[in-house]
């Protein structure tokens, strides 16, 4: 079985790659929309330029709370973390035996 602290740390791993993927990528097309939109709605590059900022911020943040929620994504089926090696089957509040019913 595999220990707490490697899975803890394979977690954390992803969560701050997705984060800072997501922060990049959400700058970047920010950067671009808010350009698009500037040029399009402003006929001054000052504005222009100001909304493409804000646009790369705005888009950021929002890249870096989905590349967050990404990284907290659950594992494959089968491979949960778990404190007990069967987690249903090891803790007896949550098992009981079944009978099928009589007639």
């Amino acid at each position: 079985m595999e220990s707490r602290g490697s899975r803890e740390d394979r977690l954390w791993s992803r969560v701050g790659r997705n984060t800072w993927l997501g922060a990049g990528l959400g700058a970047v097309f920010g950067l671009v929309v808010g350009a698009l939109l500037g040029a399009v709605a402003f006929e001054r590059l000052g504005a222009t330029l100001v909304a493409a900022g804000v646009g790369a911020l705005g888009f950021a943040i929002v890249g870096t709370f989905a590349g967050v929620l990404a990284g907290l994504e659950s594992p494959e089926p089968g491979e949960e973390p778990s404190s007990v090696e069967r987690p249903v089957g090891d803790v007896p509040e949550l098992a009981s035996e079944q009978h099928p019913p009589e007639r």
